[in-house]
């Protein structure tokens, strides 16, 4: 008699054929200079101390004394310079997060829209490639421009951005919000979002803790 194939061991199979993907995090906040890239790096600090091969894609620093000081003791990638207009504008070296190969790393301003004559549009495309390149990667980013809460609209931006982010397979969003502004967390709460802690002195004029917020998307 003719013995059949276990079903799991088939399912492992396939699986181990099947082409892997990066994976993508993003720190979203509730407002611009909320502390979005501050958050991205310290965390890249933890996968680094983990022994975590981590490396800066493009970071945006805003000239932030805080933010610039987590940026040192990173790997910086060069940056790709696009002419446009007789002026080079730096944008993120795609092909040169591809040849280096890290095991994370760090995008900054998710959103935003390269440069003319760029690879891609998008940033995001460009995150999308190189998430598709291999499975030795994941990619942190985050979401910048504050979302608008009125008539509803925050609510229809952040349904619309968390499924954006399940299509392209990101695991989890994390966001910082000030422990003073109820209205942020109950709308995030709302939108599943659920508090993970709280950073003592995390914001500055007024100084304020934050109230860490983490949502899990699967996948």
């Amino acid at each position: 008699m003719e013995q059949r194939p276990d079903p799991d061991e088939l399912l492992k199979h396939i699986q181990a054929e099947e082409p892997s993907r990066g994976k993508l995090k993003i720190f979203l906040g509730y407002a611009a200079g909320v502390g979005k890239t501050f958050a991205m790096l310290e965390a890249a600090h933890q996968r680094k101390t983990q022994g975590i091969d981590v490396v800066v894609g493009y970071v945006e620093t805003h000239k932030r004394v805080e933010t610039e000081e987590l940026v040192e003791g990173l790997e910086i990638l060069p940056r790709q310079q696009v002419e446009y207009q007789g002026v080079n504008l730096p944008e993120l070296d795609v092909d040169a997060v591809l040849a280096r190969r890290p095991a994370i790393v760090l995008v900054d301003e998710f959103a935003h829209t390269n440069a003319p004559g760029s690879r891609h549009p998008k940033r995001y495309t460009d995150v999308d490639e190189i998430l598709d390149a291999a499975d030795w990667h994941n990619v942190l980013s985050n979401l910048p421009d504050g979302l608008q809460t009125s008539l509803g609209e925050g609510g229809a931006l952040l349904k619309a951005a968390l499924e954006e982010f399940r299509a392209r397979r990101t695991s989890r969003v994390f966001l910082e919000v000030r422990e003073s502004n109820e209205a942020a967390i109950a709308f995030y709460g709302k939108h599943g979002f659920a508090e993970t802690g709280r950073r003592a002195g995390y914001y500055q004029d007024p100084a304020e803790a934050a109230v860490l917020m983490e949502k899990k998307l699967g996948g």
